[in-house]
């Protein structure tokens, strides 16, 4: 049977920009409250960067009258685990070094995207990693145990998905007391110029398991497990059949009254025929339950991972953004449909975390 943990990467978008009160707090919250309609947790993935960002500007009195980040998301977290909820950490490290112009208007060092690259930069290196990484897993634990003091960081997932070349990252996670990692997507590729991610098909285990000095390989050492975002390998066809269902339904890309917008350093150049090319090229999707997606896109994800884990006992990771949660009534058409498949388990709010053990 496999048991379905939604997890989100709560943040803004990557160069600073979106009103955190309607790209963060208030999707973030309609996502609790849609899983708490079916006595499901969400997973928070906290991208802590940012909010110390947000808290420097807020504390020398520099955003705008009344907006408040750091304060809306430092009480939102706290009040996600009063209501059986779970946080964990993420991280973006161009946040490390920015310039503050605005309230949704940064300047942020994208030579800093991709933490592995951190190990190699001026002024950061190997002990720099392994400090940012205990630095977030006890900001994260000094502020919730207040709250429950059984409350443990242990699970990560990178930013954007840039954990390549990932030897340190992974010693630096075991050295901080991380035991799950969750940033491996099977089969995902992706470079646009500042995200580069290459899980080719084959190489990359589609169950958790015990990674070596890299991802590809597997060992007996319990240290530290990964535990992959749910892919699928989609078709041209279905692509395309997927890309219409989203239109004909009229799915929204962001959150309602979410604004911003996305970075990169090597935007694909060509109209709307060369983008609708590249977006129907056979991929691997992951069970993504914010964007475009549609129930019915989420439903033929979740089939796969039913047929290929015959019967036995495996975790289902879905992942998600609040600046992308566009279209609520597809994850309650969703979350419904799993609560009645009999190969589907919904854990209860009251369970206990599977991501701080």
């Amino acid at each position: 049977m496999l048991t379905l943990h939604l997890t989100c990467d709560y943040e803004v978008f990557g160069n600073g920009s979106g009103d955190v009160r309607t790209c963060v707090v208030e999707p973030s919250d309609k996502m609790a409250e849609i899983c708490e309609t079916f006595d499901t947790p969400m997973t928070f993935f906290v991208e802590v960067c940012e909010i110390w960002a947000f808290e420097d500007i807020e504390k020398q009195g520099l955003f705008s009258s009344g907006y408040t980040p750091a304060t809306w998301l430092k009480d939102q977290l706290r009040n996600f685990i009063r209501r059986g909820h779970d946080v964990q950490l993420h991280l973006h490290p161009q946040w490390l070094e920015y310039t503050f112009h605005s309230d949704q208007k940064w300047t942020l060092n994208y030579d800093l995207w991709r933490l592995p690259d951190l190990e190699h930069l001026p002024g950061y290196g190997r002990d720099y990693l392994k400090d940012l990484i205990t630095r977030g897993k006890k900001w994260l634990e000094d502020l919730l145990r207040p709250i429950d003091p059984n409350y443990h960081c242990r699970s990560f997932r990178t930013g954007a998905w840039c954990i390549q070349p990932e030897e340190n990252v992974l010693e630096v996670l075991r050295s901080a007391s991380i035991t799950k990692d969750s940033t491996l997507a099977p089969g995902f590729i992706f470079d646009d110029g500042l995200t580069k991610v290459d899980f080719s098909q084959g190489e990359y285990s589609e169950v958790p398991y015990y990674p070596g000095a890299t991802l590809r390989d597997q060992i007996s050492d319990s240290s530290l497990l990964e535990i992959p975002i749910h892919t699928s390998r989609l078709s041209s066809i279905e692509l395309a059949y997927y890309h219409f269902l989203s239109l004909r339904k009229g799915l929204r890309n962001n959150a309602r009254s979410c604004s911003g917008s996305p970075v990169s350093r090597g935007r694909k150049k060509g109209g709307i025929l060369s983008k609708l090319q590249r977006e129907l090229k056979p991929q691997y999707k992951m069970l993504d339950f914010c964007g475009k997606n549609s129930f019915e896109l989420m439903r033929r994800l979740t089939l796969s991972k039913i047929k290929s884990a015959s019967g036995q006992d495996l975790p289902l990771v879905a992942i998600g953004h609040p600046k992308n949660f566009g279209n609520p009534d597809e994850l309650k058409k969703y979350l419904d449909w799993c609560r009645d498949h009999s190969a589907i388990r919904l854990p209860s709010l009251k369970s206990g975390s599977f991501w701080q053990s």
